[in-house]
């Protein structure tokens, strides 16, 4: 009977732990990457890893599955301008479009 207790303790304990396991989620980040008033077409941009290129109009689409409790991290890369980074919880991200401003980036110049 003791040795019955112990079965069913250890399938509830292994059923607990794989049900985390399943608790996977997706979120879609959408918007546009502008610098000067005028959008950035082939910046890079990430969340959580999956990659995305912004077109010609600089709008991108990305969307990234990961647990409901993740922090999601997010980038957007352009050589020649400023990296832009932010992290939210895979519940909370932006609703609507998502506008970045990208800043230049000067390069000191050597005499």
């Amino acid at each position: 009977m003791r040795r019955h207790y112990a079965n069913i303790v250890i399938v509830i304990l292994a059923l607990t732990l794989t049900a985390g396991c399943f608790n996977t989620s997706s979120t879609t980040v959408k918007g546009r990457v502008m610098y000067d008033s005028k959008p950035v077409s082939g910046a890079e941009v990430r969340l959580n890893g999956y990659k995305v290129t912004t077109g010609a109009d600089g709008r991108y689409s990305v969307t990234a599955k990961h647990r409901f409790t993740a922090v999601m991290e997010f980038t957007v890369t352009k050589s020649g301008l400023s990296t832009h980074s932010e992290k939210f919880p895979g519940f909370g991200a932006p609703e609507g479009e998502h506008e970045i401003d990208m800043m230049g980036i000067i390069y000191p110049t050597r005499p």
